[in-house]
C-alpha cells in the first residue's frame, strides 16, 4: 500500500512534467508556430513589408475595418465607413449625416498605409493624408476637402461599436 501510494502521489509531478515536454516540444518543431511568430516580428519592426506575412497579420497594424464617426449620432457628422483594411490598403466611403438622418452622396477613397500614415485619394482626384490607430483615423486638413468640416475636430474620427 505504501509503495502504491508513493506511486500516484508521484503520478500528478510526472503528468506535469511530460504536459511540459510534449508542449515544449510541440512549439520548438511546429512549422506553424515557427511561421506566426516571424510574421509577428517582421510585421511589428516593418509594416510595409508584408513578404511571407500573411494579410491578417499585416493587417493587424491597421485601422479595422467598420464606421467611424466625428461626432455623436444625435448631431449631424461625418461617418466614415472604412470597408478595406488589408496588407497596406485602406478602402472606404465618406458621408455626412445630416440633422434628420438623411445622407450626402458617399465619397469614395482608396490608398495606402504604412507605420500609422496613409496616402488617401478620392474617386474626384482629390489626395489627402491619415494618421491612423487600431479603432481611430485623423483625416489630415479635412476642412478643405469635406464640405460641411468646419474645424480641426472634425477630422477626427473613432470607430463605433
Amino acid at each position: 500500500m505504501t509503495s502504491l501510494t508513493h506511486r500516484l502521489g508521484n503520478v500528478p509531478l510526472l503528468c506535469l512534467l511530460g504536459l511540459v515536454a510534449a508542449v515544449s516540444a510541440a512549439c520548438s518543431n511546429s512549422p506553424s508556430a515557427a511561421t506566426t511568430s516571424t510574421s509577428s516580428t517582421t510585421s511589428a519592426q516593418s509594416p510595409s513589408s508584408t513578404s511571407g506575412v500573411t494579410p491578417s497579420t499585416a493587417s493587424q497594424n491597421l485601422p479595422a475595418v467598420g464606421i467611424y464617426t466625428d461626432g455623436p449620432a444625435s448631431s449631424p457628422h461625418y461617418k466614415l465607413d472604412l470597408t478595406t483594411s488589408s496588407g497596406s490598403t485602406l478602402a472606404g466611403s465618406i458621408t455626412f449625416v445630416f440633422q434628420d438622418g438623411s445622407t450626402s452622396s458617399p465619397t469614395n477613397f482608396t490608398g495606402s498605409a504604412s507605420n500609422g500614415q496613409a496616402t488617401l485619394t478620392m474617386t474626384s482626384g482629390t489626395q489627402f493624408t491619415a494618421t491612423y490607430a487600431q479603432s481611430t483615423i485623423v483625416l489630415g486638413s479635412c476642412t478643405t476637402y469635406l464640405q460641411y468640416a468646419k474645424t480641426a475636430g472634425q477630422c477626427s474620427f473613432a470607430r463605433t461599436a
